[in-house]
């Protein structure tokens, strides 16, 4: 071993036997050469018993096809030639045997080493997924205490990774979320589904944030919920953008009551709830007496403080139930649910005293005002708001021509 001789120098005849005799065989000379060539290719193929790992060597990875010889010499003196000849074929089976599983457990732990690798490189992969995520990314135990955060979440909370670790994710909650929220989002988790939906939290510096979140859990081997993975996303400028476009559709941006089509809609949808319910309702009509004069004498910046200074005593007057509306330039309107046509014009005298007693401020004057009210009541399921406005119209058209500063009412 080890240095360059061949069997062939040594053994010539034998050699030559070998050679010309196929794959297998019996030389006799100075006693018995039992022989057999192998291909350690064909040998792990056969002996393979994994789908993969076989085609993996069918697919070229497998070593390259050489021929050994295995080749065993019983010397002359040795037990009985066909005792010694069945012994040594026995032997040379288990050989071929022991040779055949250890090439395919060495070809095996190579493919086993390959996969590892991979494994090892999707890892990585995920890795630097979650933190470069363009979202925030929490994973808790099954009791909410924070395993891991990415950068995204530390810069969206403000508390850093070695802040947060181990903590309770209650430590983000603002205190202003809805507790059916979190009952829904637990009953959803529990039933082994992903939650969606927002919640309002708090920064490191206690300023509030709305956030719009997937949660989902993790589960085990066993079927059993094992951790918790949220991807959370800052929506709050998104969520504030949505209220100023609502409040557009529905507010008078400069008096603060709802615009002439929501105060309709809204209005409409009110009194069929009334007629079901057989209630009373009224309404009222304001308008400002000679408005035109204070826009003149005063500007339009003036006429706008006075604008907004009826709208806020009006509103100061009315329940959380009743509804009002600027129906156009200095024209308001109040739909009174669950008050009769008694109770509207009292309402409608208070509000009337206390716009005459009103000095707003503007920016060269002390401006005061005065309002005409015109009132009616709903007169049954066949009556509907635009009939109510048109009856409140010719109530306030009359409080005008009566001297202005004034109710007028109508069943």
């Amino acid at each position: 071993l080890g240095k360059k001789n061949n069997f062939s120098n040594f053994h010539p005849e034998v050699w030559n036997t070998i050679k010309t005799s196929g794959s297998q065989g019996t030389v006799k000379n100075d006693g018995v050469y039992l022989f057999q060539k192998i291909i350690p290719r064909n040998e792990i193929l056969a002996n393979s018993k994994a789908t993969d790992s076989t085609n993996n060597l069918q697919q070229g990875s497998a070593p390259p096809n050489d021929e050994w010889y295995l080749m065993c010499q019983i010397p002359g003196t040795e037990l009985s030639y066909q005792a010694t000849l069945q012994r040594q074929k026995e032997k040379m089976s288990w050989l071929m045997l022991a040779i055949a599983i250890l090439a395919f457990s060495a070809w095996q732990g190579a493919l086993t080493r390959i996969e590892k690798q991979k494994n090892l490189r999707s890892m990585q992969l995920l890795s630097q997924g979650l933190e470069q995520s363009p979202t925030a990314v929490v994973i808790t135990d099954i009791n909410c205490n924070i395993l891991y955060v990415n950068p995204t979440f530390e810069h969206m909370s403000g508390y850093s990774a070695e802040e947060v670790l181990g903590k309770h994710t209650r430590m983000f909650k603002s205190g202003r979320t809805e507790n059916k929220t979190y009952e829904d989002l637990w009953l959803t988790l529990a039933e082994g589904k992903t939650w969606h939906g927002y919640f309002e939290n708090r920064r490191k510096n206690r300023k509030a944030y709305q956030v719009e979140a997937h949660i989902s859990p993790i589960i085990g081997v066993h079927g059993q919920s094992e951790r918790f993975i949220a991807v959370l996303e800052d929506v709050t400028v998104k969520i504030q953008l949505q209220q100023k476009l609502k409040r557009y559709a529905t507010i008078d941006t400069l008096t603060g009551a709802y615009n002439r089509g929501y105060f309709t809609r809204n209005g409409e949808k009110e009194l069929q709830r009334i007629a079901r319910y057989d209630r009373p309702a009224s309404l009222l009509l304001f308008d400002l007496d000679h408005f035109k004069n204070v826009n003149d004498t005063y500007g339009h910046a003036a006429g706008d403080i006075v604008l907004k200074s009826f709208a806020r005593c009006a509103a100061e007057q009315l329940r959380d139930s009743d509804i009002l509306g600027r129906i156009g330039g200095e024209e308001f309107a109040v739909l009174l649910v669950e008050t009769d046509l008694r109770g509207a014009r009292q309402l409608a005298e208070r509000i009337r005293q206390e716009i005459s007693e009103l000095k707003i401020p503007s920016e060269n004057a002390t401006i005061s005002v005065t309002v005409s009210v015109g009132c009616t009541s709903f007169s049954g399921p066949k009556d509907s708001l635009s009939e109510m406005l048109k009856r409140a119209d010719k109530e306030l058209y009359r409080a005008k021509e009566n001297g202005r500063n004034r109710v007028e009412s109508t069943a």
